[in-house]
């Protein structure tokens, strides 16, 4: 059924206009050209890693995906906003899950999505220190990223300032919520080359109904010109509200990426202490008073602005769990 829907997808597609524009990708990457229309981006990863022989080496998709996005006048200052997007796997062949759809409005008032979509706060707090291709976001809170049943509002940009605000009801992390499963406010000021901006976040009845109340901020602060740019946030969630067993788990997150030509390096360095009950990305929740920590060395060489290669080195030193370093090469190709 997934493969017929694809298939669908692709003829549809071919009847829309493929006009050019920059759009944020969605896994902390720098801006990319996308087609208005069908886009895609296939990923190949080769994965070694120095733990368990087992799960020693494996090759994957990384998050390979075809979508279908445009925009429609609908008169007086309007525009109609779509997306849909799919999960493919180009190692097997399989399609995956659906990962983005929306529908939205946008005017001078600014824009609003409802549906699937990535978090404002994601782009503006924790995607700028994730690490240009793969390796890196280790500390990221599960609840940080794409989210569903979820309506967005951000502000237009009044003097470099931009706000954002967001509500997610039925279907977020506690099913058994009757009105809204997640709320969150953010901010960002960007003005010659520095950025600072902020989210506060809370699901009131926790993550993956664990019946805790959680709520999670985050500072940024980053600095760039043409060629390079410096980045770090700071942020702590809580989880003690019903569980007073767990504290605080608190996180910080640096990195630092140049383009030397065709060349990029990017350098990450994350450490979270964890206070017991913090459901953090590619960690285990540990015990109080552990203090795991991730770097990350990514080259990376761009053929084309829609095509490249990439090669990262990530050093894991985790209390929490036996996580091994790990050498990461991929590919990956835009249209």
């Amino acid at each position: 059924m997934k493969r017929k829907l694809l298939a669908l997808l692709l003829a549809l597609s071919l009847s829309l206009p493929q006009a050019s524009f920059a759009a944020r990708d969605g896994d902390g990457m720098e801006y990319v050209s996308a087609s208005e229309g069908f886009y895609g981006s296939l990923r190949a990863l080769f994965t070694s890693n120095n733990g368990d022989p087992n799960t020693n080496s494996e090759l994957k998709s990384e998050f390979s995906r075809l979508g279908i996005r445009g925009t429609h006048d609908l008169g007086n200052g309007l525009t109609g906003l779509y997306r849909y997007e799919w999960e493919v796997k180009p190692d097997d062949g399989d399609a995956g899950n659906t990962r983005i759809h929306y529908v939205g409005l946008k005017g001078a008032f600014g824009e609003l999505k409802a549906g699937s979509h990535w978090k404002r706060d994601y782009f503006w707090v924790l995607s700028p220190t994730s690490a240009a291709q793969s390796g890196s976001g280790n500390f990221h809170p599960y609840f940080h990223g794409r989210v569903s049943n979820s309506l967005e509002y951000t502000s237009p940009r009044l003097s470099g300032f931009q706000g954002a605000m967001r509500v997610q009801m039925n279907g977020g992390a506690d099913a058994d919520s009757e009105n809204i499963d997640e709320w969150a406010l953010s901010a960002k000021y960007a003005v010659r080359g520095f950025t600072v901006a902020g989210v506060y976040e809370t699901k009131p009845d926790g993550y993956r109904s664990e019946g805790k109340d959680e709520k999670f901020w985050a500072l940024r602060g980053g600095y760039g010109r043409d060629n390079w740019e410096v980045n770090g946030w700071y942020g702590k969630l809580n989880d003690s509200d019903k569980d007073p067993a767990n504290d605080d788990t608190t996180v910080v997150s640096l990195s630092g990426e140049i383009d030397i030509g065709k060349v990029g390096i990017v350098l990450v360095h994350e450490k979270a202490e964890l206070g017991g009950g913090g459901p953090y990305r590619k960690i285990a929740k540990g015990t109080k008073g552990d203090t795991d920590r991730a770097s990350v060395l990514n080259v990376n060489y761009k053929f084309t602005k829609k095509s490249r290669v990439w090669l990262s080195y990530i050093v894991n030193d985790y209390d929490s769990s036996d996580k091994p370093d790990e050498l990461q090469l991929g590919m990956r190709m835009d249209f």
